[in-house]
């Protein structure tokens, strides 16, 4: 059984992420729309950015509850993201390039690779941020 900060922390973390998520989201296809169309990847990078700042404000300071000034902690934040980062828009083309195959158009397909490189990502921050950057919060 999980016990009920944790679980209380995974319900604060999933709502976080869904606002994160949204800003990732907007931003993504705002760059797709506008300056960046056939740049997939740089976009996602961009927004991942965005969407990873949310992330640490809302999952330091609600989630986790963590008000120190700990400079080691944001780098280990940082270097998380940085991995999740990979995971992220590796798992987001290889999604597109997998479901390019489809008879269907690729712009059709930007919500279904956007879903699965952000569960790919999500599960890897929360054990990361739960067991390393927010450790002893």
């Amino acid at each position: 059984m999980i016990d009920r900060r944790t679980l209380g922390q995974i319900v604060r973390f999933v709502v976080a992420g869904g606002i994160a998520t949204l800003a990732d989201l907007s931003v993504y296809t705002a760059l797709l729309a506008t300056i960046l169309p056939d740049a997939t990847g740089l976009s996602k990078t961009l927004s991942f950015v965005v969407g990873t700042t949310v992330a640490f404000v809302l999952n330091k300071y609600w989630t986790f509850g963590d008000h120190r000034r700990d400079h080691a902690q944001t780098a280990r934040f940082v270097a998380l993201y940085g991995v999740a980062w990979a995971v992220n828009v590796g798992a987001n083309e290889v999604s597109l390039a997998v479901l390019a195959t489809s008879p269907l158009p690729a712009a059709a397909w930007l919500p279904v690779a956007f879903v699965v490189a952000t569960g790919c990502s999500m599960v890897l921050n929360f054990l990361g941020q739960r067991l390393w950057v927010f450790r002893g919060a």
